[in-house]
Formats: structure tokens, sequence, C-alpha cells
């Protein structure tokens, strides 16, 4: 079951929390990492931290799953 805090944004409160999310990164100095620190205090169901740890996993899966869908299927040993 699904947590009740994680629902389906509706596309205005969407649009309102990039916009939010980008002006915390436009502020003189702030990055990504402490933007979504700085929002995820406030609403952390809405802003998940993203931060360099996190970036170099979703790549690294990212990766691998590229490399997997990029390859033909393996046959299985036995035919029928």
């Amino acid at each position: 079951m699904p947590d009740s805090k994680m629902r389906r944004l509706e596309a205005p409160l969407f649009d309102a929390a990039m916009a939010l999310r980008i002006h915390f990164e436009s502020i003189s100095g702030e990055k990504e990492a402490r933007a979504t620190k700085l929002l995820a205090m406030k609403r952390p169901a809405l802003f998940p931290v993203i931060d360099d740890r996190v970036v170099k996993l979703y790549k690294v899966a990212a990766s691998n799953e590229s490399v997997s869908l990029t390859q033909p299927p393996l046959r299985s040993a036995t035919t029928f």
C-alpha cells in the first residue's frame, strides 16, 4: 500500500514545486544538494534529498540498465 503522503501531484502543484526548487537553486552559491535538503526539511514527501551520493547511485543504475537494454536477450540452453 503506498504511503498516503506520496500521492500523484496535480500539474499546477508540481509546477509550483519545481519553480520553488529552481528558485532555491538559483540563489547565489546554493547547489542542488543544499536546495533539496532545505526543501526536504519542510516537505520531505514532496522534495526528496538529491545529493552527490544519490546522483552517483542513479547514474550507475541507469548505466547498468542501458547496457542490459542494448544487449540481445540470452537464449535458453534448452529449446522446445
